[in-house]
């Protein structure tokens, strides 16, 4: 049975335990704001596709003791039989400040698989913004992203890597380089059916050197529109245009 609508989402500090519990701050949430209660219905998220029917038998101000009611619902991991969603990646330089939290955020919520940060000549964030360092409030916000678009897999934050290990890691992928200076738009790609993973690949805002663009000739050029976009514009243009074609969008 598929849950309610209206039914609460909440992560699950540890999805295989007798006694289910919520991650602190989803326990917070869920007795500071939403004031749950003895016989309110949850779903607890594993995020890897687990949907875990949970009823709180009881409530103090700082615990909620939980118990499963019912059988542990599956949706397919992206790109496999029966998911809503091909498998797509985003590769691209981390956005500076809290434009990298929300724009993972909204990644989320368009249905990428997983965020692969570059490590590029021309950064321009900080050590401190490097998303090792960041890498607890990426996962939040992807998280909060989940809930409220109804996702049952967070999507994957991988380790930096540079431009030139993509050739590597995309070998088997469907691989597009996003360029204002391309031939042909996102969409004239798109419009050929693909059946094997999509990455999606852009550069940070000072633009790749011309040692990383001869490294990236594996992957087709296309573009978006005829202006230079913010990273965060670009990667969200993307996701959002290759989701909606048929071969992407399954459900």
């Amino acid at each position: 049975m598929e849950p309610a609508a209206s039914t609460r989402r909440f992560f699950l500090a540890d999805p295989q335990a007798d006694r289910p519990q919520l991650l602190p701050e989803e326990l917070r949430h869920a007795l500071g704001v939403l004031r749950l209660g003895p016989g309110d219905p949850l779903l607890g998220l594993d995020g890897v596709g687990g949907l875990h029917p949970l009823i709180v038998r009881r409530a103090t101000r700082s615990m909620l003791e939980l118990e499963r009611c019912g059988e542990v619902q599956r949706e397919p991991r992206p790109g496999t039989a029966g998911a809503p969603m091909a498998w797509i990646e985003v590769a691209a330089a981390l956005p500076k400040g809290a434009r990298a939290e929300s724009t993972l955020g909204r990644l989320t919520q368009l249905g990428i698989s997983a965020f692969q940060p570059l490590v590029c000549a021309r950064d321009q964030g900080f050590a401190r913004e490097k998303v090792e360092k960041r890498g607890a409030g990426l996962e939040r916000a992807c998280r909060e992203a989940c809930k409220q678009s109804r996702r049952a897999w967070v999507p994957e934050i991988r380790a930096g890597v540079r431009p030139a290990q993509l050739k590597e890691l995309y070998g088997n992928f469907d691989a597009v380089l996003l360029s204002p200076e391309a031939a042909f738009g996102l969409l004239h790609w798109c419009a050929t059916p693909r059946s094997r993973p999509v990455a999606l690949i852009a550069g940070p805002e000072g633009g790749f050197d011309g040692a990383e663009l001869a490294e990236l000739g594996f992957a087709a050029p296309a573009r978006l529109g005829p202006h230079i976009l913010r990273i965060e514009t670009a990667i969200e243009a993307a996701a959002a245009t290759v989701a909606q074609f048929p071969w992407a969008a399954r459900a």
